[in-house]
């Protein structure tokens, strides 16, 4: 199945991290799907502000750059620090998530990447290791 999920890989205001962060719920396919299979994919388009449409590039164009990011979900334990950094970095960019993370029993979950893949140009997409995409300095 295929779903919408917001995330964050920082606070609001904050350098990238890279590390992705996102809420599921057993109430939703998509806990239950990973559950049966432990496998996600994010694809994250430039066309997220609408710069390549009031460009008049088509999103499906490959000038308009997208990347898809693919791996396995990791629950994270809410005593970490780890949790704390990621609720604290979602919650600033997803205020509207303090109305249903605990009445629908949202669980925090990060992404243990395997693929990368980057298509910003004609000529097919570009594979970046998960080491290589880490090492990417955060402006």
């Amino acid at each position: 199945m295929v779903n919408i999920i917001s995330i964050a890989d920082s606070g609001k205001g904050e350098k990238s991290t890279g590390h992705i962060y996102y809420y599921l719920t057993d109430l939703d396919y998509t806990a239950n799907d990973i559950k049966a299979e432990n496998k996600i994919t994010f694809m994250i388009s430039e066309d997220q502000d609408l710069s390549c449409t009031k460009s008049s590039t088509d999103p499906m164009e490959p000038t308009c750059a997208r990347v898809i990011i693919s791996g396995k979900v990791i629950a994270l334990n809410n005593s970490t620090e780890e949790y704390k950094k990621a609720k604290a970095a979602f919650i600033s960019r997803h205020p509207a998530a303090n109305r249903w993370i605990q009445v629908h029993s949202f669980f925090l979950c990060t992404v243990d990447i395997l693929n990368i893949f980057v298509l910003d140009w004609y000529g097919g997409p570009h594979k970046v290791s998960p080491e290589d995409y880490y090492k990417v300095p955060s402006e």
